[in-house]
């Protein structure tokens, strides 16, 4: 499971959408330094329950790739600051927003 998934907009753009999930004091940012690939995080929302969050952001389309690879080392980086619960909240928390939003 990627901790990260594309939102299809209707709209034709420059951006393409993604939500990923962070932790609380966003690790995700020093990935995407090191990759060097600009987010603009539109909204972030929690449940109190977790220490992560997720984070919406758009992506110029040339920077995609980039993205991508700076999630996989997110992913990396999480664990080695020690959340090896990571993985799993990746796989609940996105089934869970894929639920609500079939609904």
């Amino acid at each position: 499971m990627d901790n990260y998934m594309e939102v299809k907009k209707g709209i034709p753009s420059r951006y393409r959408r993604f939500i990923f999930l962070d932790s609380t004091d966003c690790a995700a940012e020093k990935a995407f330094f090191r990759c060097k690939v600009p987010v603009k995080v539109i909204e972030t929302w929690c449940r109190n329950d977790q220490p992560y969050h997720f984070a919406v952001c758009d992506v110029l389309k040339k920077y995609v790739d980039r993205f991508k690879e700076a999630m996989e080392i997110h992913k990396d980086n999480m664990l080695i600051l020690g959340h090896t619960d990571y993985q799993e909240a990746c796989l609940n928390l996105f089934g869970e927003l894929l639920t609500e939003m079939e609904k």
